[in-house]
């Protein structure tokens, strides 16, 4: 049995990289941002719809197409807050 060395180049790979912060990423991910990127990218977005609109935690998810998760997570570190 021989074995043969395969090359792997940009084209073939199995893996593409975050082009924020380069984090390793499936070739099948779409776009070029991890999901950390992409929320960090759109915090300023969301930040600015809440403090313009009185709005829930599930209304932003929805609006933005963000999971619950995310939203609730800025709002317990203290980057988003309920509108007084």
């Amino acid at each position: 049995m021989s074995l043969r060395r395969i090359r792997l180049d940009e084209n073939t790979s199995r893996v593409k990289h975050c082009t924020g912060c380069g984090k390793a990423l499936p070739r099948r991910h779409e776009g070029d941002l991890c999901d950390d990127c992409l929320y960090n990218l759109m915090y300023k977005d969301v930040k600015e719809f809440v403090l313009h609109n009185d709005v829930t935690e599930l209304e932003v998810a929805d609006h933005f197409n963000l999971p619950l998760e995310v939203i609730q997570r800025w709002i317990r570190e203290g980057h988003l807050s309920y509108k007084e």
